[in-house]
């Protein structure tokens, strides 16, 4: 079985900035799966008028049970703030996904956990958060 690649967006309103808005980060996660990643084989998670302040989003959810299952082999997001606002919601996602093996990638803040250079980068970032 191939794993896919995960891209989550949210946006909490209708009316984010066009930079936040759901196709923006459709394109921005899609075009860097696809360069850089080299697969088309990725799946695009919605949650649209949701809040990143807890969990409780259906498509984030649906996302997770597919990295718990093993279906998944990196989780990309256009900002670390679309999949959460919440230090401790991130630290239990993140624990997540490095017993799954599943590499996270931020392109905003450009990072990617797939290198032990990501790694230590998100570790900082997660201090000052």
């Amino acid at each position: 079985m191939s794993k896919i690649v995960a891209i989550y967006v949210r946006v909490s309103t209708g009316k984010q900035a066009d930079r936040d808005s759901i196709p923006f980060q459709i394109q921005e996660c899609s075009n860097y799966v696809k360069h850089f990643l080299k697969t088309e084989n990725f799946e695009v998670f919605k949650d649209a008028g949701r809040s990143g302040k807890n969990t409780q989003r259906p498509e984030y959810q649906r996302m997770i049970e597919k990295v718990k299952s093993g279906m998944v082999s990196h989780v990309v997001v256009y900002k670390i703030d679309r999949i959460s606002r919440n230090l401790v919601d991130f630290s239990i996602m993140y624990n997540d996904f490095k017993e799954h093996k599943v590499a996270f990638i931020s392109l905003n803040e450009q990072f990617d956990t797939s290198s032990a250079i990501g790694e230590a980068v998100l570790k900082i970032i997660l201090v000052f958060a």
